[in-house]
């Protein structure tokens, strides 16, 4: 369960997210989650066809990952190389770098970045157990979270404050929220696991979790007060990216092995699929409306996008 929910990372994108969730038991929806679903059609919003995708494929990687943009347009994500290694990037005005941290071992995943182009990501250490990093002007600090089987960073906002998740005595994933050296346990009511995806300047926190029986949710945490996303007649929905408008973006499926991407903007729920794909989820959003994500072809091997509105 460990390496497969770690695996948010790129390498197998939405349907590991949604894979674990199946694995998981259920329970009751808690009560004090307020439903942001909507079971009519109308709420299916905007076409997805007034999107322009560009696809984004790191220079002879096997495949490439992107996770996180930022209002620069700076994109950050993970590729693998011929040899099976994993490795960070950074994309930033059509230039690849690759982000590693110092001394890991086989895995790195750059995974948020804000406008001052701070990067949280992760690793795996020497023992096989993931870590997470702090990049800041060619300086990487380690991240100290709490988490008896490891930890990752998911999303940094312009205030520095982290979103992300550790790991407890039982393999488990948990949200925590890192802010001005304190960090914070951050669980929706009922959950049996959750991870935190995105926070904007806001301090508004996008994330998923289960219930006992299975059943996976986005949420949003916003002034302390907790609302479920569900796109419209989904059982399984992740949320995985939030801008300063508010917009959020995610995954949804009728079944782990088929996700799709969901755009929720303003309450209408918006179906995005890469053109041509069998499988497609978003992480990211920045406040221009560019989306980054990741989608399966005939090929069923991992690749990425942008995407953006017409003009």
């Amino acid at each position: 369960m460990n390496r497969m929910i770690r695996g948010l990372s790129p390498t197998l994108g939405a349907a590991v997210i949604l894979c674990a969730f199946a694995s998981v038991l259920l329970a009751d929806t808690p009560a004090a989650f307020e439903s942001q679903e909507s079971n009519s059609p109308e709420q299916q919003g905007r076409h997805p066809d007034e999107l322009t995708f560009t696809e984004i494929s790191f220079p002879g990687a096997f495949a490439t990952a992107v996770v996180g943009i930022n209002n620069r347009g700076q994109i950050t994500g993970a590729y693998i190389d011929a040899g099976g290694t994993q490795h960070g990037f950074l994309l930033d005005g059509g230039v690849f770098t690759t982000i590693d941290f110092p001394g890991s071992a086989a895995f790195n995943l750059a995974r948020g970045i804000n406008d001052r182009g701070q990067v949280v990501g992760t690793f795996f250490d020497a023992q096989g157990i993931t870590r997470s990093y702090l990049f800041d002007d060619g300086v990487f600090t380690l991240l100290d979270i709490p988490g008896e089987n490891g930890n990752t960073a998911n999303g940094i906002n312009n205030r520095g404050q982290i979103v992300g998740t550790f790991f407890d005595a039982a393999d488990l994933p948990h949200g925590i929220f890192f802010d001005n050296g304190a960090y914070i346990p951050v669980e929706p009511p009922g959950a049996t696991f959750s991870v935190l995806g995105g926070i904007n300047d806001r301090g508004q926190i996008v994330g998923f979790f289960t219930e006992a029986n299975g059943a996976a949710h986005g949420f949003l945490l916003d002034g302390g007060a907790f609302s479920r996303i569900d796109f419209p007649g989904a059982p399984l929905s992740a949320a995985q990216g939030v801008n300063n408008r508010g917009q959020i973006v995610g995954a949804f499926g009728e079944s782990a092995e088929q996700p799709h991407g969901f755009l929720l903007d303003n309450g209408v729920y918006t179906q995005i699929d890469f053109p041509g794909s069998i499988l497609t989820s978003l992480f990211g959003i920045n406040d221009r409306g560019q989306i980054v994500g990741r989608f399966a072809g005939a090929d069923a091997l991992p690749h990425s996008f942008l995407a953006f509105k017409k003009r």
